[in-house]
C-alpha cells in the first residue's frame, strides 16, 4: 500500500549504494531533498508564470525543474551525488543573474526563496557544527526575500493583490516548512541512525557472547581433557571422583577406582617411534571406553597411565570381572601400519569406603579423591611386581611398601649425586687349573647410615625409573680405571665382565660412551666382556644385533648372561655376535641331584659347545657342583666355592695370591 512513509522511505534508498559508509548515507539522504523540493517548487511556479502569461519568467523555473530531475536520475543510475551537489551549486551561484534577468518580483522572491531552500540543507550536510547558525541565518533571510518578493510584486506586477498576499504566505510558510522538514529529517534520521547503530552493537556483542560462548566450551575442553584421546584428564577425574564420593557417602554406595598402566610401553615409543606409540595409545583408549559402562569414567593421566571410575557396582566381583576383560582385551594383537604389536596392562583397584576407613588421616573427606588415587597407584605397582600383565587391590601394607619404595627412590638419586655406589669384583675360575681367567664387576651400595645395601634391594627400582643408565656408567668407569691401575701394577686381572641392562643398550649415545670411557680410563677393548642377559636381547633382537654387532668390531667380547631363562630363538642366537654363554644360577643351584637341572645344563653346555662358545657357570658354591660341571664340560665357574664378590683392597690380594696370575 503506498503511504507518504512508504514513498520517503524509498525514496531516500535510491542512491544508496551497498559499501557506503554511515556518513555517506546520511549526506545523500539530505542532498536528495534538493532536486525533490527545488523541483517541485520551480515547477509549480512555470505553470503558473504560463498561466499568466510570463513565458519567458517561466523558463527559469522550469529549467530548475529539468535540471532536478537530471539530478535525481544521475544519483539513482551513478549511486553518486557529484552532479547534484556541482549543478546545485552553480544554480545558487548565477541566481543574481537570473534575478536581474527575469526583473519580476515574483520572480526574485521565488529564487531568493530556492536558494534559501538550499543553503541550510547544504550547511547541515557539510557543516553540521554549526547547522543551528545556518539555520537562524537563512530564516531572517527567508523573512528578507518574503518581503522583497511581495514589495517587488506590488511594483513591476500586474497580479492582483490577492495573489501577492498567497505568494507572500507561500513564500514564508513553504521556507519555514522547507527548514523545519530538513531540520526535523536531520534529527529523526540520526535517531534513527543511532537506533540502528545500538541494534547493531547489539548484534556484534551478542555475536561475540555466541563466539567467547563457543571458546569458552573449547577451553573447557582443553582443560578437562587429554588433547590425544579425548579422554578427562587428572583435572577433570579427581572432580569426578570427589563427587561420586559425595554421592557415595550420602547414599551409603561405594566407589571404585582402576589405575591402569601399560607394561613396558616404552620400548613401543623407541623401537617404532612415538606416532606409533600414539596410535597404540588411541587404542587402548577405545579399548576402555568399550569396557565400562555409561556412567563410568575413563581417564588418562598422561603417558601411558589410565584411570577408570566405577560409579555403581554391587561387589568386588564385578570389578574382578571387569579388569580380567579389560586386561584380556588389552593383551589382543594390535594392527598399526602392518606390524603386529602386543601390549599388556598392569592394573591397581581400590574400593572407597573400604580401603580408608581404617585411615584417620582420611576424616576430612575432600582428600579422599587424592589418596584413592595413590592407592590404586600403589596396587598398580603390586601387579607389576607380581609379573605384570594382572590386576591387584590395595592393601594397606601396600601404603607402607609405596612409601619404602619412595623413600628408596630418593635416596638412590642422592647417592648417584655423592657417590656412594662402590665396585665388588667376583673371580671367575678355571677349574682345571684353579687359576683366575677374569671377574665380574657388580655394584654395592654403601649407604653412610645402614651401611652395605645388596643390589637386590635396589637394581630393580633403579631399572624401572631409569636411574640404571647413570649406575652402569658409573660401575663401567670405575671397574675399568681399576683395570688400568692392576695392569700397570703388574697384575693380570684376565677379562672384566661388566653387566650392560637393556636400557643401556636403548640410550643413543651408548656406543660413544664406551669409547670415551675406554679411551679416558686406558682399558683396552680386549680386556672387556660386556654381559647382557637374554632376556633382554629378545625384547628387540634386530636391534640387539645391530648394536652388539658395532659393540664386537671394537674387540670387546660379548657374554650372554641368565643363559637358558629367556626363551631365545636359535635362529637368533646364531647371529648374534656371542664369545660366551652364561648358564644361570637358578640351573646350578640343584646340580647334581635335580634331574631337571642336570638335563638342562647338559643341554647348555652341549649348545655352547656346537655353536663353539665358550661356557661359564655362576653360582657354584660346592664340590659337587663344580664336579660336575667340569665332567659335562664347563670349566669356567663363578661362585662362592671360590670366592664371595670382594671389594678393590681384596680383590687385589687375591691377585697376587696363588689363584692369581702375575704378569
Amino acid at each position: 500500500m503506498f503511504t507518504f512513509k512508504s514513498f520517503m522511505e524509498a525514496y531516500t534508498q535510491m542512491g544508496v549504494a551497498p559499501e557506503d559508509t554511515d556518513e555517506e548515507i546520511l549526506k545523500k539522504r539530505m542532498l536528495s531533498f534538493l532536486p525533490l523540493i527545488i523541483g517541485i517548487v520551480a515547477t509549480t511556479l512555470g505553470f503558473i508564470y504560463i498561466v499568466f502569461g510570463h513565458y519567458l519568467s517561466a523558463a527559469i523555473p522550469l529549467s530548475y525543474s529539468v535540471i532536478s530531475v537530471l539530478n535525481l536520475w544521475h544519483m539513482y543510475a551513478t549511486k553518486k551525488i557529484i552532479f547534484l551537489q556541482v549543478s546545485q551549486l552553480l544554480l545558487v551561484l548565477f541566481l543574481p543573474f537570473f534575478l536581474m534577468w527575469s526583473l519580476g518580483g515574483f520572480n526574485g522572491g521565488s529564487y531568493m526563496l530556492i536558494w534559501a531552500f538550499f543553503a541550510p540543507v547544504a550547511a547541515m550536510a557539510f557543516e553540521k557544527k554549526k547547522s543551528l547558525f545556518w539555520i537562524t541565518t537563512f530564516m531572517v533571510m527567508i523573512f528578507i526575500s518574503s518581503f522583497l518578493n511581495a514589495t517587488l510584486v506590488r511594483e513591476v506586477s500586474h497580479l492582483p493583490d490577492t495573489w501577492v498576499t498567497i505568494f507572500f504566505v507561500l513564500n514564508s510558510v513553504v521556507g519555514f516548512g522547507g527548514i523545519y522538514f530538513m531540520f526535523h529529517y536531520y534529527i529523526t534520521d540520526k535517531e534513527r541512525r543511532s537506533e540502528l547503530e545500538i541494534f547493531k552493537e547489539h548484534q556484534k556483542l551478542l555475536k561475540k557472547s555466541d563466539e567467547l560462548a563457543i571458546a569458552n566450551v573449547k577451553l573447557e575442553e582443553i582443560a578437562t581433557h587429554d588433547h590425544l584421546t579425548g579422554l578427562e584428564n587428572r583435572l577433570s577425574l579427581l572432580d569426578k571422583v570427589q563427587s561420586s564420593i559425595n554421592y557415595a557417602m550420602n547414599n551409603d554406595q561405594r566407589v571404585a577406582l582402576f589405575f591402569i598402566d601399560l607394561d613396558r610401553f616404552k620400548q613401543i615409543n623407541d623401537t617404532l617411534g612415538h606416532p606409533v606409540g600414539d596410535k597404540v595409545l588411541i587404542h587402548i583408549s577405545n579399548v576402555l571406553r568399550g569396557h565400562v559402562n555409561g556412567n563410568d569414567i575413563v581417564a588418562r593421566l598422561g603417558g601411558d597411565e589410565f584411570v577408570v571410575l566405577i560409579d555403581k557396582f554391587e561387589d568386588v566381583d564385578e570389578l574382578s570381572l571387569l579388569a580380567a576383560k579389560i586386561t584380556e582385551a588389552v593383551r589382543q594383537v594390535i594392527l598399526l601400519e602392518d606390524q603386529e604389536l602386543q601390549v599388556t596392562c598392569s592394573i591397581g583397584i581400590t574400593v572407597y569406603p573400604d580401603d580408608v576407613q581404617s585411615d584417620k588421616a582420611l576424616l576430612h573427606h575432600e582428600n579422599i579423591a587424592d589418596m584413592l588415587l595413590r592407592n590404586a597407584d600403589t596396587a598398580m605397582y603390586r601387579a607389576k611386581e607380581e609379573g605384570k600383565d594382572n590386576y591387584q587391590y590395595y592393601q594397606t601394607a601396600m601404603t607402607v611398601h609405596a612409601l619404602e619404595r619412595m623413600s628408596l627412590e630418593k635416596k638412590l638419586r642422592k647417592a648417584l649425586k655423592e657417590d656412594e655406589f662402590i665396585v665388588y669384583y667376583q673371580p671367575q675360575i678355571d677349574s682345571r687349573e684353579d687359576k683366575m681367567v677374569g671377574m665380574e664387576a657388580l655394584v654395592r651400595w654403601n649407604e653412610p647410615f645402614n651401611g652395605l645395601v645388596q643390589p637386590d634391594r635396589f637394581i630393580p627400582l633403579a631399572e624401572e625409573i631409569g636411574l640404571i643408565v647413570l649406575m652402569d656408567r658409573v660401575v663401567m668407569y670405575k671397574a675399568m680405571t681399576q683395570f688400568g691401575i692392576w695392569h700397570k701394577q703388574g697384575l693380570n686381572p684376565g677379562i672384566l665382565s661388566l653387566n650392560l641392562s637393556v636400557r643401556q643398550l636403548e640410550q643413543e649415545d651408548f656406543f660413544d660412551k664406551l669409547v670415551l670411557i675406554m679411551r679416558e680410563t686406558g682399558c683396552q677393548p680386549s680386556w672387556i666382556e660386556l654381559e647382557v642377559t637374554e632376556g633382554h636381547i629378545m625384547t628387540d633382537p634386530e636391534k640387539s644385533i645391530t648394536i652388539l654387532q658395532a659393540i664386537s668390531a671394537l674387540g670387546v667380547k660379548i657374554s650372554v648372561d641368565d643363559f637358558g631363562t629367556g626363551y631365545s630363538s636359535l635362529a637368533y642366537l646364531k647371529r648374534l655376535p656371542i664369545d660366551k654363554l652364561k648358564i644361570d644360577k637358578s640351573f646350578v643351584d640343584g646340580l647334581p641331584d635335580d634331574e631337571n637341572d642336570s638335563a638342562i645344563t647338559r643341554t647348555i653346555i652341549g649348545l655352547a659347545q656346537s655353536l663353539k662358545l665358550r661356557i661359564i657357570a655362576e653360582g657354584v658354591e660346592t664340590l659337587e657342583q663344580k664336579i660336575f660341571l667340569a665332567e659335562h664340560g664347563c670349566n669356567l665357574v663363578q661362585g662362592y666355592f671360590y670366592s664371595k664378590p670382594l671389594e678393590t683392597v681384596q680383590m687385589e690380594e687375591y691377585l697376587k695370591g696363588p689363584m692369581g696370575n702375575l704378569v
